[in-house]
């Protein structure tokens, strides 16, 4: 009965042995797994920092250079109600202005870091739910500057280049917008005046050019703001 008893309680520690050094182990993989979690989400949060800090300088860029087309639609706008109004003809232009108008800027930021995060579901591996749930939403206010952007685009490409096509000789114009975007393949005539004629279509056309490029740019401060705040956030996590 004793050696049978003893018996049991050897086989009773054993097995406790066994579970305990299976939960040690347990611990130990679930310990290691965090600690590389940790690790990858500190170099993920490092990548974050910087392709954010690239893509405020971008979307700054971006921003002067819709500020600077708006300049210049606001000045065209101006001479071609101040035309009307005196029943003039014609308005003279500097080419270099009407050719800034027609630049369709497209704003470019590269977030591959945060890309892969969303595209592989694997944004959970940031602790911070603020941050996690700013760079979740980071794409609609994106979205919300492209879809003026592309607006842009289509008055410029589709209505405002036809019209002026047909009442002005637009190539030498062209060759500007082409060098301004720095598209040129060769030399560009020296900035002059033009000759444009007052009529109320492109009155029109240029007061919703310069109408979309006033809604651009609150979208474009709404996008710094988010940045701002993206940055701020990862600079406290880090």
């Amino acid at each position: 009965m004793e050696g049978n008893k003893t018996f049991r309680t050897r086989l009773v520690f054993e097995g406790l042995v066994i579970v305990v050094s299976i939960l040690i182990a347990f611990g130990l993989d679930t310990w290691w797994d965090d600690v590389k979690e940790r690790r990858e989400e500190h170099q993920t949060l490092l990548a974050l920092q910087q392709e954010f800090i690239s893509a405020r300088d971008n979307v700054i860029f971006y921003q002067s250079l819709n500020q600077r087309v708006l300049n210049s639609t606001a000045l065209i706008v101006e001479a071609l109600d101040q035309a009307l109004e005196s029943g003039e003809l014609m308005t003279i232009i500097p080419d270099s202005a009407l050719a800034i108008t027609l630049i369709p800027p497209t704003t470019s930021v590269n977030l591959g870091t945060l890309s892969g995060l969303i595209s592989s579901g694997r944004l959970g591996i940031i602790q911070n739910l603020d941050l996690r749930g700013q760079l979740g939403s980071w794409g609609v206010t994106l979205e919300e500057l492209g879809e003026e952007e592309i607006a842009s685009r289509r008055l410029v490409n589709e209505e405002l280049f036809q019209a002026l096509s047909a009442k002005i000789n637009i190539h030498g114009i062209w060759d500007q917008v082409n060098a301004l975007i720095g598209m040129s393949p060769g030399q560009v005539d020296p900035p002059s005046s033009i000759n444009l004629p007052v009529d109320k279509e492109l009155m029109g056309l240029y007061e919703l050019r310069w109408n979309i490029l006033r809604h651009t740019r609150i979208e474009f401060g709404h996008l710094l703001v988010s940045i701002d705040a993206i940055i701020q956030e990862l600079e406290k996590t880090l």
